[in-house]
């Protein structure tokens, strides 16, 4: 049986110039694993039980060559494959076969053993025989032990040996004929524990390793016609072992897997535990970021994922697609579960979607629609939120978190669709951020639910209604909304968002679809806002001395509140070096935007088709790789460095590694509105207010900060009151 892997290419070359004997090689797994590693360039010697197989190693070897000539874009050389006939039942013939094979082909050195071969007598339990007995235990159980020890003078250091079990040994057989096949299987995996233990400390075999490969069962013809008429049929069979299918993929995760050879949690090499256990905590970046200190710069963080440490690995992943959409690294589904058929433009994983709304959407966030319509936008919630801090702090401190909260989310609404949510105005969250505050955790439970497919269902039921109904709810307040800005499309106060795709005299798109973009940016525009004005006056009210260079630069260079625009305020130093190091603090892109590749290479390391891989921004912005004291509040650090501020200590910062808007076709779109926003909301401030930090003592931002879906800052306790000159 011809097998062939789906979506077959060459792979990361990481096995070129090994030697692999793979038994059993002619057909089903064993074929399908000789193809694998030659794919990753080892040379392959592939065993058959009778001459008339070795036709179909020559097949797999043509196979190959072809492989490598087609789709090899790094025109790597394509190793060779050998067969050799070595049956079972004659365990001295098949082990000196195999010998002469390795001294012939690969002069002496053996680096992978797979022992796939297996005999698969079938017969009933009352006619089993001595000569049975005796052909079963040769084939599957004394071959095995002999072909270990002919090749104990061959392996190298750092060999890996796999031998493959089965289902059969640990639990009763789903056709009793296979009753000693199942008990052989038990056995080697018996003597594979021992040989585990002896050989990764022999002399000449450091640090080798042996493991079992669990299967179910593998159509081939001994299977298919081994089994006794008025037994079920081999997919019957399948069938019937189909949920104990994850206990035998564990030891394929572990060695033949793509990944396996990537360091990390041995949990995440097996399960998505580890996943799961660190995001519903809220500490995913951390825990991604301890991971590559301990590691390394590439770690397995799940069965199918890993993350790559680094700028160059984030271009590499982000960059690719701008002009070829089968070569970009696609955006997963966990995050865009917010609507139905309709995910937003910035949620949605089809390149071509994504790109054909954003360009509809551009116009709405470029600097003549900034100037034109927002600005005054942002001036009446800011010049509404100074009045109100200064006004309730007359009778003590604020939680400047929820106010921030209050004030995104007011703003958002109005930049969007022209509603403004009237939380600043009230003093408190309305309908709509009350139930948006429960999204952020609602979408981690969401995505990592995902990753449990048969548990997925019980999770959503075993939520509070409160929680559970979170998405619905946003989207049902959100479409009430629209539907008010389409039937007042003609009597708007300014211009918003949605202006791009609602045109005057233009049939509007559907309900669902404009919900969809609007939730988009309303989440993407309130989350930036809030995480940057938080940060900021956070760190300023720690660092008082910062503030007082803040408030001469502002104060000095602006004679009243008013004469704050937009004009005068994005070439202020200090002002954009606070905003960077607050950027810098308060990372957005903390989720690693896990992508699946097309089948590329990042930063070196070739990822399969379909297969995950991630990075991390929050890692490279606290990194002392690419920052000085990079867990400390230095806006020095931005400066020029003819500037008399600048320090010295950060001479040698990687500034252009700093993307805190992400890179590439999916890069935030709205940037400049964000810079912007936060440039004018901070100038007016420090103009207005002077204030302080009333619980920093208490309280530790990164200890207390947690990422979700999105960020959940730590509660930042501030007394404001009017500039005292």
């Amino acid at each position: 049986m011809k097998y062939t892997l789906p979506n077959a290419s060459v792979g990361e070359q990481d096995l070129a110039g090994k030697f692999a004997i793979v038994t059993g090689a002619s057909r089903g797994l064993g074929r399908g694993i000789a193809f694998h590693l030659a794919c990753r360039g080892a040379s392959i010697l592939a065993t058959c039980s009778h001459e008339t197989s070795l036709k179909n190693v020559i097949s797999l070897q043509k196979e190959i060559a072809l492989l490598y000539q087609e789709q090899n874009p790094h025109n790597h050389v394509a190793p060779r494959i050998f067969g050799v006939v070595a049956p079972l039942t004659e365990s001295t013939q098949c082990c000196d076969s195999i010998v002469a094979g390795v001294k012939q082909h690969f002069s002496g050195t053996v680096n992978i053993l797979v022992q796939n071969a297996a005999l698969q007598e079938t017969m009933p339990i009352e006619a089993i025989d001595e000569g049975h007995v005796r052909r079963m235990l040769t084939g599957n159980i004394s071959t095995a032990v002999q072909l270990i020890q002919a090749l104990l003078p061959h392996f190298s250091p750092d060999s890996r040996i796999v031998n493959i079990s089965s289902e059969g040994a640990r639990q009763s057989q789903p056709a009793p004929v296979t009753l000693l096949y199942g008990a052989c299987k038990a056995a080697l995996e018996s003597m594979t524990r021992v040989w585990a233990d002896a050989l990764g400390t022999r002399a000449g075999m450091e640090r080798t390793t042996v493991n079992s490969l669990i299967v179910g069962v593998t159509k081939t013809g001994d299977t298919v016609n081994g089994l006794p008429e008025g037994l079920p049929d081999i997919e019957t069979v399948r069938q019937l072992i189909q949920s104990k299918m994850e206990a035998c993929s564990v030891g394929y995760r572990l060695t033949l897997h793509p990944y396996a050879k990537y360091p990390g949690p041995k949990i995440a090499a097996i399960s998505e535990l580890w996943f799961a256990y660190y995001w519903l905590r809220g500490r995913w970046p951390w825990a991604v970021e301890n991971a590559f200190e301990k590691y390394g710069d590439v770690v397995r963080i799940a069965p199918n994922e890993i993350a790559i440490f680094g700028y160059k690995p984030i271009f590499d992943v982000l960059m690719p697609g701008k002009t070829n959409d089968a070569q970009a690294f696609l955006k997963t589904e966990e995050l865009g579960a917010l609507a139905g058929k309709h995910k937003g433009f910035a949620a949605d994983t089809d390149p071509k979607i994504h790109r054909h709304v954003r360009k509809a959407m551009e116009p709405s966030f470029n600097m003549n629609a900034i100037k034109r319509w927002q600005e005054p936008v942002f001036h009446k919630h800011y010049d509404r939120f100074v009045r109100k801090v200064e006004e309730a702090c007359r009778n003590g401190p604020i939680n400047l978190t929820e106010w921030n909260e209050w004030l995104s989310m007011d703003l958002a609404g109005d930049l969007t669709f022209g509603h403004d949510y009237g939380n600043i105005a009230n003093g408190e969250a309305g309908e709509f951020l009350d139930t948006f505050s429960k999204l952020s955790f609602w979408g981690t439970v969401n995505q990592v639910s995902a990753r449990f497919p048969l548990l997925y269902p019980f999770v959503l039921l075993a939520l509070s209604p409160s929680l559970a109904t979170v998405a619905p709810k946003l989207q049902h307040i959100n479409s009430r909304y629209i539907d008010d800005r389409i039937r007042t499309s003609d009597s708007l106060e300014h211009e918003d968002f949605m202006s791009s795709l609602i045109r005057d005299g233009e049939e509007p798109p559907e309900v669902d679809f404009l919900v969809a973009q609007s939730m988009n940016v309303v989440i993407g525009n309130a989350e930036a806002t809030s995480n940057m004005f938080t940060v900021s006056v956070h760190f300023l009210g720690m660092h008082q001395d910062k503030l007082e260079k803040l408030k001469t630069e502002i104060r000095g260079r602006f004679a009243s509140y008013e004469e704050i625009k937009s004009d005068n305020v994005q070439n202020i130093t200090w002002l954009n070096a606070v905003i960077n190091e607050g950027l810098r603090l308060a990372t957005q892109g903390t989720s690693g935007l896990p992508r699946i590749s097309p089948g590329g290479f990042v930063d070196g390391h070739y990822i399969p088709k379909g297969y995950r891989v991630q990075t991390s921004f929050w890692a490279v912005f606290h990194s002392k790789r690419y920052f000085a004291e990079p867990r400390e509040f230095h806006p020095e650090r931005w400066l020029p460095k003819d500037h008399p501020d600048y320090d010295k200590t950060f001479e040698n910062d990687k500034i252009s590694v700093f993307q805190p808007f992400s890179i590439g076709t999916r890069g935030c779109i709205g940037r400049k509105t964000g810079l912007l926003q936060a440039q004018l909301m901070i100038s007016k401030m420090v103009w207005a207010l002077d204030w302080e930090h009333m619980n920093q003592h208490e309280m530790d931002w990164e200890r207390d900060l947690r990422r979700y879906a999105m960020n959940q800052l730590p509660q930042v306790v501030v007394r404001f009151r009017k500039r005292s000159t």
